[in-house]
């Protein structure tokens, strides 16, 4: 009899060792709101949840990446609308000297025209992002930047900043725009040149509406962009949480299971003491 009593005793303890493991799992996946914390709780599962952690990662490092030239952007085309109407009022200041006979008032107009290229050259020069002269890029081609829109490459954007002057040819921003319209001469004296400060003007003028153009197109196909970027993660962060995060409600109804079941065998356990001090007394061996 003392030797059954021996033998429940041990199976109760087992049980009470193997329910507090799984009361010690549920409450750690409780408190991390995850289903396993190593490949040792499930191999297959953590190795899937790892590889769609990784291209979470590789798809926020793209749209950091997108954003960061979206900002870049976004200068040039507030910088591309400032040089447009530097451009607009160099046109309004030639048809001003153009309508009139007055010297002193086609001197005037020569001066001011002569400040708004230095501001437009101003502008030019300073629209610099991460090294490149965005409003000046160099007709060769050499700074397009590239950059991937997905982590195997296979999608690709591009930013070219260069205006077209024609078949296979592009505006030297100094050389084709700033250094004609320092030359032109719209003032009283004997090299006046309407005609040629008008060819001036309106080459700097397609000049800005191909800068502005781009630009803004830029900025809203990189903000679309982005947009995908944000449900393609969020796509992955969902298939990563139905593998790795826990039901809640169902982890808690197996916690709540394994904590009456600890109670009840620690009970058992009791009982089982009291009635074996018994049975010893009653041999007279205790």
């Amino acid at each position: 009899m003392i030797s059954s009593f021996s033998a429940t005793m041990y199976k109760l303890s087992s049980l009470y060792q193997q329910n507090n493991q799984s009361l010690a799992g549920s409450y750690q996946r409780l408190a991390t709101g995850k289903k396993f914390q190593s490949p040792s709780d499930d191999l297959v599962g953590f190795i899937r949840s790892a590889n769609y952690k990784t291209q979470e990662r590789d798809y926020a490092n793209i749209k950091t990446n997108l954003t960061t030239w979206s900002g870049g952007l976004e200068v040039a085309s507030t910088a591309s609308g400032d040089a447009y109407k530097e451009i607009s009022r160099l046109n309004d200041l030639v048809n001003l000297s153009n309508q009139t006979t007055d010297h002193s008032l086609q001197d005037a107009y020569n001066s001011e025209f002569q400040q708004h290229v230095t501001t437009l050259q101003n502008i030019v020069n300073t629209t610099v992002f991460q090294g490149k002269a965005l409003l000046k890029p160099a007709t060769d081609g050499s700074e397009v930047i590239s950059f991937n829109l997905n982590p195997d490459a296979s999608a690709t954007m591009s930013i070219d900043m260069r205006i077209t002057k024609g078949v296979g040819t592009y505006y030297a921003t100094t050389a084709d725009i700033i250094t004609p319209l320092q030359a032109v001469d719209i003032s009283s004296a004997g090299t006046r040149d309407i005609a040629g400060a008008t060819t001036a003007v309106a080459t700097a003028t397609s000049w800005g509406q191909g800068v502005m153009s781009k630009a803004s197109g830029y900025v809203n196909s990189m903000q679309s962009q982005a947009n995908v970027l944000d449900t393609i993660v969020q796509n992955i962060k969902s298939v990563d949480s139905s593998i790795s995060d826990i039901n809640d409600a169902e982890e808690m109804t197996a916690y709540t299971s394994a904590d009456i079941r600890s109670q009840s065998i620690t009970a058992m356990i009791a009982q089982a003491n009291i009635s074996r001090r018994s049975i010893l007394a009653l041999f007279g061996m205790h």
